[in-house]
């Protein structure tokens, strides 16, 4: 993995955007593919309204959409996350099976430290496996319906901006 600091991954994005904005962009939807970002994507949206006066900057960030869980979950997702649990395991599956293994998948439910509402905590406080849940639930069938659902979402939102 490559990591960017939040202040650099916002310096990038806002120079981005400016350009977009330089060229006319009608409309920036910024779509937020790791929830470790989606702060860092606000704070930009916010920033060039500031700044800028851009009110044409959108951010999407998927969030879990607990009718379709209940819907479509055999396990519950623990700590409110699915990080390569049973729905993100299964979204994989629906679009590039050939990466998943299965067979390496564990079971793992945390419990998020009551402490972390408060202050900032490690996964290595809490995560002993890396997933939360029990991935191998997982099927390409329940991932084609949560990226339906978000497809969904999205497309709803293009239109109401656009």
């Amino acid at each position: 993995s490559i990591s960017l600091s939040n202040d650099t991954l916002k310096a990038v994005f806002k120079e981005i955007i400016i350009s977009l904005e330089n060229f006319g962009a009608r409309n920036i939807l910024l779509l937020v593919g790791h929830n470790g970002n989606a702060q860092a994507m606000k704070d930009v949206a916010r920033e060039l309204v500031t700044s800028h006066g851009y009110r044409n900057v959108w951010y999407y960030q998927q969030s879990v959409n607990k009718d379709l869980c209940k819907q479509y979950l055999e396990a519950p997702i623990p700590c409110n996350c699915v990080h390569a649990g049973e729905m993100e395991t299964s979204m994989m599956l629906a679009v590039r099976p050939d990466l998943v293994d299965l067979s390496k998948s564990e079971k793992d439910f945390p419990t998020l430290p009551p402490e972390a509402k408060y202050r900032p905590v490690s996964w290595d406080e809490y995560i002993t496996v890396g997933s939360y849940g029990d991935p191998s639930l997982a099927t390409a069938e329940k991932g084609e319906a949560f990226l339906n659902a978000i497809i969904d979402e999205v497309v709803h939102l293009i239109n109401d901006i656009m």
